[in-house]
Formats: C-alpha cells, structure tokens, sequence
C-alpha cells in the first residue's frame, strides 16, 4: 500500500514530475472524454445505434461531466491546499475532499446542460480559468512575487508557475476552438440564416426586372 501510495501521489522524483503528472493527467481525461464522445455521437446520429437519442444524450453529458470533472478538480486541489494548510494528514483529507466535491459538481452541472458540447467548452474554460489563477492566488496568499522568487534562487516554483499558465492558455485555446454543437447541425444553422437572405436578393432582382418595362414605356 505504502509503495501504491508513493507512486499514486508522485512522492518521489521532485516537484516539477509532480506537474509531469498533473499535466499527462489533464491531457489523458480529455483524450479519454473526446474519445467517448465520438462512440456515442457515431451510436446516436447512425444505424450503429440501438437506443433512444435521449439515452445518448444523457450518456454524451455524463460522460463530459464524468472526464472533465477530473480536469477540472485537479487544480482546484491547490487552491485548497493553500488555503487550508495545516498538517499532512489533514492535507490530504482536505484536498481529497475538494477533488471529489468539485468533481461532483462538474458532473451535475454538465447533466443540467442539454447540449454536450457547450458544457464542453464551459468546463474547458473553467479549468483553463483556475489553472490560470493558481500562481496569482498562490503569490498573493504568501506575498511572493515570481520575479522575487526567482532573485532569492529558487527556480521550481516559478517553473510551476509557466506549467500551469501553459496548461490554462491551452486549455482556455481548445475551449473557444471546440464547436457549439454537432458541425452537421451548425452547417443546417448556417444554412438556415443565408437561405432567407438569397431568396431576399431573388426577389429584389425579380422587382427590379419587371419594373423595367413600366418605367421604359413612360
């Protein structure tokens, strides 16, 4: 148990393989949510599947809620890390206790929103959103700015610093990248908004040639 523990919590190796973790960690539920999310889509808009488009609507938000709550509760762990504090093993009770609190929440926010790909972006943009304020909440709670840190010679925390700030950008970039809906439903949206306007000019053209006439014989 005591070895398991070791290698489930990276207890040796140094603080930035314990970002390495983090990192693959954030990278392996999103592979893992997309890859889900393409069985079930292929399942509900084929002949492949054999249940009701809600059951796959449902399976599709529980899915996005189930692997993005891990991103999403990773880095929430610091903030109560910081905050907290206190002895190790009150620690890791209080940062065990906000991983599953905040992982739980994602998976109920992401079943109150019908479509599986705006809660996508939204918890994308939420994660990307606490990574990105760790290092700032971080210097203002201990009153250590980056650039002091790194003049007093310490370079592993302003590294973390760069990691999380990559990982926030990245996961901030993939969120507005990511489409609203199926892009099969967004090319019948767009579709929908330039057929009224072509059959607008249609019928301008229409007017304008039958006024010809009329105004040729005055």
């Amino acid at each position: 148990l005591a070895a398991n523990a070791t290698l489930q919590y990276c207890n040796s190796g140094g603080t930035l393989l314990k970002y390495l973790y983090l990192a693959m960690g954030i990278a392996l539920s999103i592979m893992v949510a997309q890859g889900n999310i393409v069985w079930i889509e292929r399942r509900a808009n084929s002949a492949e599947g054999n249940k009701s488009p809600a059951f796959y609507q449902r399976l599709s938000r529980f899915t996005v809620g189930a692997c993005l709550g891990v991103v999403a509760a990773s880095p929430a762990i610091f903030y109560a890390d910081v905050i907290f504090g206190g002895d190790e093993a009150s620690r890791i009770v209080t940062i065990g206790q906000t991983y599953f609190v905040v992982w739980a929440l994602v998976l109920v926010a992401a079943m109150l929103i019908k479509n599986a790909y705006q809660s996508t972006r939204i918890i994308l943009g939420f994660t990307g959103v606490l990574l990105l304020g760790v290092p700032v909440f971080a210097a203002l709670i201990n009153q250590q700015m980056p650039w002091n840190v790194l003049a007093a010679g310490h370079t592993a925390a302003p590294a973390v610093d760069m990691v999380l700030i990559l990982l926030g950008t990245a996961c901030l970039f993939v969120a507005a990248r990511l489409p609203k809906q199926r892009i099969e439903q967004e090319r019948k949206r767009k579709n929908r908004k330039v057929a009224p306007a072509a059959n607008d000019a249609d019928t301008d053209e229409v007017d304008a040639v039958a006024a010809t006439p009329a105004i040729a014989g005055s």
